[in-house]
């Protein structure tokens, strides 16, 4: 996957990286998922999604680092990432599979170690092949870890980091030989996955793929963009994809996106003139993905599209609602009476700092210690608190 082909979502991801959070700002009026049917999958809020972010930031913009370089010259060596840059990159494919009510995974050294000896093929042959070719005077070893890692990975070709190659490359996969199968993505948001790898030497990129060591799960009907969606990751030219996790037939399947904004509908199906669409059944992660792109369509904060999807086994249904994530704010955490010291317990050393206030000590929080809610802190919630205690 050529980078330069994603440059179209440089402009909406430039915000994506960490978000302090005396700098988000209140986020009002977003509408949550309605029931769904044929998703099965978690549901998380906007502001779950934007809380996850913060603690799991990511930048799309600084480049990986190593704790051994590559060398592409004898001696060889694949090199490998610093633990920063892979976490980096964990970050953001976690990120994306939050977002979309999947489990996370975790990093696996030797995933690392095939991906960073495909990377270091690819860049040696300058190009991404998935069965490279051999370079002259490469040592057996890496050249099969190179061919094993190439052939199980998501590949990626000018890229800054293993995060944008994630989230602007893989997740989008939009260039014409990829729309019809969305493998990549697919990939990132399979749900059988545990552990993943990344490598990276110069502008070649991979990400372990096969792995289904979670086995089987439950999990079926995956849908990206996802039922609550961050517009920040997104572009009006961006592709739509429902992966049912079972074979559909193409020739069958219609689905019919409505935006309720303003009641607009796109038919789409084999054949359609209001976008593209296809079925894949290939095992991208799981089989039976219906994909779709509507046309003259663009996306903003506030907007909410119904998907019916129907030739199926069953119905489909499911309420996208798209919001800027960096426009959310958690809603702050219910101060416990009595709590005053903040510990999350109600102790004497409360009772001491109650005291405190009472001799004039601000410093003191007074809504905790405003037992009796009556807008002031006395002796009465003193006494109360005393009490409590005593019992």
């Amino acid at each position: 996957m050529k980078g330069k082909r994603a440059l179209f979502l440089a402009a909406v991801l430039i915000g994506m990286t960490a978000v302090p959070n005396s700098d988000l700002r209140p986020f009002t009026s977003v509408q949550t998922v309605s029931a769904s049917s044929g998703v099965n999958v978690a549901v998380h809020t906007p502001e779950q999604i934007a809380a996850y972010y913060r603690n799991h930031p990511f930048s799309l913009s600084k480049k990986d680092e190593y704790v051994s370089e590559p060398s592409l010259t004898s001696p060889y060596s694949a090199g490998k990432l610093s633990d920063e840059s892979v976490q980096n990159g964990l970050n953001a494919l976690n990120f994306v599979r939050y977002t979309a009510g999947l489990d996370e995974v975790k990093i696996s050294e030797d995933y690392c170690a095939l991906t960073q000896a495909a990377s270091l093929v690819n860049a040696m042959n300058r190009g991404i092949s998935h069965t490279p070719a051999r370079p002259s005077g490469l040592p057996d070893s890496l050249y099969d870890a190179g061919c094993q890692g190439a052939g199980s990975s998501n590949l990626a070709d000018g890229y800054i980091n293993v995060a944008d190659s994630i989230v602007t490359g893989y997740m989008s996969d939009n260039y014409s030989s990829l729309i019809p199968k969305m493998g990549h993505r697919r990939w990132c948001l399979n749900p059988s996955m545990q552990y993943t790898g990344f490598g990276k030497v110069g502008r070649y990129g991979a990400m372990y793929a096969f792995d289904n060591s979670f086995g089987k799960t439950d999990v079926t009907g995956v849908c990206w963009p996802a039922q609550n969606m961050p517009v920040n990751i997104c572009h009006d030219d961006y592709i739509w994809t429902y992966s049912r996790g079972q074979a559909i037939s193409g020739s069958s399947v219609k689905v019919t996106l409505t935006r309720k904004n303003d009641s607009k509908t796109w038919s789409l199906y084999s054949g359609s003139s209001d976008g593209d669409f296809y079925v894949n059944n290939e095992g991208y992660g799981r089989k039976g993905c219906v994909i779709f792109r509507p046309k003259n369509v663009s996306y903003k904060a506030g907007d909410v599209f119904d998907v019916h999807i129907t030739g199926a086994d069953t119905d489909i249904d499911y309420t996208v609602t798209f919001f800027d994530i960096n426009n959310v704010q958690t809603a702050p955490e219910e101060t416990v009476k009595g709590d005053i010291d903040g510990n999350g317990a109600v102790s004497t050393s409360d009772l001491i700092l109650i005291k405190k206030y009472l001799t004039g000590d601000r410093s003191v929080s007074a809504s905790a210690a405003d037992l009796n809610s009556d807008g002031a802190v006395d002796a009465q919630d003193f006494l109360t608190l005393k009490a409590v205690l005593m019992k």
